[in-house]
């Protein structure tokens, strides 16, 4: 759900000047929740103005130079900060979408795992499972597996079996997949993904069928 960062903003050495200056996210004109966010500003004069006030959902940061916006994690549906000039009173309002960070998809080292069958000897030269945020251009930002689990039929014991690993690596689920032939089904479960802003999610459970 999309919430509204009210920016109450820049107060300037002329009305002209002023009157032209914006202020915009970089990554789609977007805030992202638990993200530092840089801000584009373009003005005359960027040294003249200082921060007033903030809500407490925001956190501003300048570094060297670079203004930068984290919206936390609260449940509050605006935030707002204000910018002040010296010996002015001047000001106007710039307003951004909130959104979370979209969710991650999963991929077996190179290998794009859903709705469709993948071969056994391509996935037992995967090095680990990927968390990837498609479309999102922020450099930096990533998201990691740091933990999962395969349940699959163990044609040995002829039972099913759960294997816990702790990480990303997929070289432990190596030999339950040796067992495996075509046609065979295995899922991936309770998928662990540290996301921005250290948040841990939850993946929904993958079903893959071996051709």
């Amino acid at each position: 759900m999309l919430n509204k960062i009210i920016a109450l903003g820049f107060f300037f050495i002329n009305a002209g000047v002023f009157a032209q200056a914006n202020i915009g996210a970089e990554e789609n004109n977007i805030i992202y929740r638990g993200l530092p966010n840089p801000i584009s500003v373009a003005c005359g004069n960027k040294d003249s103005f200082f921060i007033k006030e903030k809500s407490a959902a925001l956190e501003v940061k300048n570094d060297n130079g670079k203004l930068y916006l984290n919206c936390l994690n609260v449940k509050e549906d605006t935030a707002f900060i204000v910018f002040g000039l010296q010996n002015s009173t001047l000001q106007r309002k710039f307003v951004f979408p909130v959104a979370d960070v979209q969710e991650p998809v999963i991929r077996l080292g190179a290998i794009d795992v859903i709705n469709r069958e993948v071969s056994r000897d391509a996935l037992m030269v995967q090095n680990s499972l990927v968390a990837i945020l498609e479309n999102f251009t922020y450099d930096g930002v990533k998201c990691s597996v740091t933990g999962y689990q395969m349940r699959y039929f163990d044609p040995v014991y002829q039972d099913f079996k759960t294997l816990e690993v702790k990480g990303a690596s997929l070289s432990p689920i190596n030999p339950a997949l040796a067992k495996l032939k075509a046609g065979d089904r295995f899922e991936l479960k309770n998928i662990q993904i540290m996301t921005p802003g250290n948040k841990i999610i939850t993946h929904p459970d993958i079903l893959i069928t071996l051709k």
